[in-house]
């Protein structure tokens, strides 16, 4: 299993889980910004705003890359997030 996966959750939104020993700590999107060529880069927060003892995501959910998370989830639930480049 991947240590850190990258989960689209219909209550806090998009999040990046990192497994550190026996706990999942689990942190908030807090910036994606669109290049004017389509890429995307995704920041999140520094400080993990929940933590678990046991994964609090199936495995169906998860994906290995934040690229790969659903841009228009993201949008839809959290547009203010969403900055497009100008360079």
């Amino acid at each position: 299993m991947l240590k850190t996966l990258y989960v689209e959750d219909q209550t806090r939104g998009a999040v990046k889980i990192i497994k550190r020993g026996k706990v999942w700590a689990v942190y908030r999107l807090d910036q994606v910004i669109v290049a004017r060529d389509g890429k995307r880069t995704f920041k999140f927060e520094n400080r993990a705003f929940e933590t678990w003892s046991y994964p609090p995501f199936e495995d169906k959910d998860v994906h290995g890359s934040a690229e790969l998370l659903d841009f228009d989830f993201i949008r839809r639930w959290t547009p203010h997030l969403v900055q497009h480049s100008v360079l």
